[in-house]
């Protein structure tokens, strides 16, 4: 056998289309990117003058063109190259042919190919978004293709309540336990009708697809993109996202779970609707343009360019017709939030994007030397960007982060080893998490997570360390999900049983039962406004509670009704205000009223006894 045989018919298996064009009667015209890889030669290990030859190409043409070229190189010209369809993935075969060249080799040859990923197709896992092509076929010789798209949803940040019977990842200042994120939520500025907050998120190794480390003020953005034949939208308020996808020409916005919002049109223009009914509106170029309170109450945003820093100011005006602005600078750093009393918040960022410092308004407006100032820290040179302290108002040192090589959060604690906490992540889906007393001790435990396919993680058991003196059945809690990843049961350290059961449609507890299987068993129903995530009903053992609303969910009567009789409240609202209260007394009047300036602010209370406070003077607040 002469070893540069295979070299050489590599070089002809290269030049396979100048071939073609001297064998007769084939008519095949290549485009220009068609190619078979270099072919691999094995020989057969009982006769090492047999070899079984491999190639991969991209398409059935290019196949069936290898194959007649490679024996043409070896002198045979009707080589009887066939396609072979009772295969896992479609190749054209054909041997044993010598070499006529030689007379001493001789070859079976599979020139393989793979049909085309053009199938679009999507699917949530794990909390993911992911978009990307199929095949007719798809094995281990003909993979697929990598996805086009992997977005990550992140609930940081969330106003959506969690429902009942569901354990909080968040430990500590806090700290997912689940996969080390840190997340840390400040407002510089909370009023009756308006709050400014800004949320920072830490990013381990390998989520790519999330946002990178970063202070972010939270306000709701939205963008939407096309990728293959979708149009793929994410809704981020501050560090929250939520994913939605539709089909190109299409109407509907598909989500994940209930919990995830919706993503509507109207009038042309989207519109994200959380659970609890709070809709956020956006222009054409995907702009906030205004946020509506589920009972109607309205916050407009305009923007304007060109302001101090290089940037954009967005100018927020309340129901009430007060007046916030951000400014944010050509990088679209925060760098300064006015509120309706014309006082500052100032934010300045070094030169790596960080968030160094803000500064807050104080008492004497006039001396801003004297301003209360809030450090960050970023002390970590593995990780540059990762918040590793605080420093309060005072210059004292508040808060201490560290993390480990991946990124994750390991260490938590406030000033002088106030709230220690540290994580450790071990095999398998466990997080040991260590909460200290002092230096020295602390009670530990073990939380344990599972990751269904299409939901994110959620906290199977927790397992703590030893109590002999707490009476306890052992020392682990346990938690069930149902197949839409709501809670169904938990088993606590006593033994005791609870279950549960949800609506999918709204994402609400309808039923839950406490003690089950003991003598202090109950139920718990509860039934749930058709037009409001609000209850109509809560039924339990000698009492039940009603609820009714008007079309702004605001809450008209309260009814509880015991053994002992029934005692009902009233309600009733002009606008946005509260103005009236009657009840639940029957035997005497019991109304109060109230009544508010043309800003919304409570000017006067009347008591059930006619005795009135008036409230005369109100700040910008």
């Amino acid at each position: 056998m002469r070893k540069g045989l295979p070299q050489r018919l590599q070089g002809i298996v290269g030049f396979f289309f100048l071939a073609l064009l001297a064998f007769g009667g084939l008519a095949y015209a290549p485009s220009a990117e068609a190619t078979c890889s270099a072919p691999t030669f094995v020989p057969l290990p009982a006769n090492p003058t047999k070899f079984r030859v491999y190639a991969q190409c991209d398409n059935q043409a290019d196949a069936l063109a290898g194959c007649v070229a490679f024996f043409n190189g070896i002198g045979q010209q009707n080589p009887n190259c066939r396609k072979l369809s009772n295969s896992e993935y479609a190749y054209y075969e054909a041997g044993w042919y010598s070499d006529l060249n030689t007379n001493i080799e001789s070859y079976l040859l599979t020139y393989q190919y793979c049909p085309s990923a053009t199938t679009a197709n999507w699917r949530y896992e794990q909390d993911k978004l992911i978009v990307y092509r199929t095949a007719s076929i798809t094995s281990a010789t003909c993979p697929a293709p990598p996805p086009d798209l992997t977005v990550a949803q992140n609930s940081s940040g969330c106003e959506a309540p969690k429902p009942a019977g569901w354990v909080s990842e968040q430990q500590a200042n806090p700290v997912n336990c689940t996969n080390g994120l840190k997340d840390q939520q400040e407002t510089d500025y909370r009023s009756a009708d308006f709050s400014f907050s800004r949320s920072y998120f830490g990013k381990p190794a390998g989520w790519d697809d999330l946002p990178d480390l970063a202070w972010r003020a939270s306000r709701p953005t939205l963008s939407i993109s096309h990728v293959l034949s979708y149009q793929v939208a994410v809704f981020s308020y501050g560090q929250m996202r939520r994913v939605f996808i539709r089909s190109l020409g299409g109407t509907t916005w598909q989500r994940n779970r209930y919990d995830d919002g919706a993503l509507l049109h109207v009038s042309g223009l989207p519109v994200y609707k959380l659970p609890s009914g709070v809709q956020f509106e956006f222009d054409a170029q995907s702009r906030l343009s205004a946020r509506v309170e589920a009972d109607g109450r309205r916050t407009t945003i305009a923007y304007s360019s060109g302001n101090a820093y290089g940037g954009t100011t967005e100018t927020h005006t309340t129901a009430n017709g007060r007046s916030y602005t951000a400014d944010f600078d050509i990088a679209n750093q925060l760098r300064r939030f006015t509120d309706a009393a014309g006082q500052h918040t100032d934010y300045a960022w070094d030169a790596q994007g960080r968030l160094v410092s803000t500064t807050y308004p104080d008492d004497t407006p006039a001396d801003s030397t004297d301003d209360p100032v809030r450090q960050y820290l970023y002390e970590d040179p593995v990780l540059p960007n990762a918040l590793t302290g605080i420093v309060d108002e005072n210059g004292d040192r508040y808060a201490t982060y560290a993390y480990d090589g991946q990124g994750r959060a390991v260490l938590s604690e406030h000033a002088g080893g106030a709230r220690r906490h540290t994580f450790e992540y071990l095999s398998g889906n466990t997080t040991r998490v260590r909460q200290y007393q002092d230096a020295t001790r602390y009670t530990e435990s073990l939380v344990t997570y599972v990751t269904p396919s299409n939901k994110r993680r959620q906290i199977s058991s927790v397992a703590y360390s030893a109590c002999p003196d707490c009476s306890l059945t052992n020392n682990t809690e346990s938690y069930g999900y149902d197949s839409n990843g709501w809670p169904a049961s938990r088993i606590d350290r006593r033994g005791v049983l609870t279950e549960y059961v949800y609506n999918n449609s709204i994402g609400r507890e309808t039923s839950r039962i406490e003690a089950k299987g003991s003598a202090q068993e109950r139920s718990i129903t509860t039934n749930w406004n058709a037009s409001w995530t609000l209850p109509s009903s809560i039924v339990e053992p000698g009492k039940t509670r009603s609820y009714s609303y008007n079309s702004k969910g605001q809450t008209t009567s309260a009814s509880v009704n015991t053994s002992d009789g029934n005692r009902t409240t009233n309600y009733t609202w002009t606008g946005v205000n509260l103005t009236y209260v009657n009840g639940p007394r029957t035997d005497v009047g019991d109304i109060s009223s109230f009544a508010y300036d043309g800003q919304n602010n409570l000017s006067q209370v009347t008591n059930a006894l006619g005795q009135v406070t008036q409230i005369t003077d109100h700040d910008a607040h």
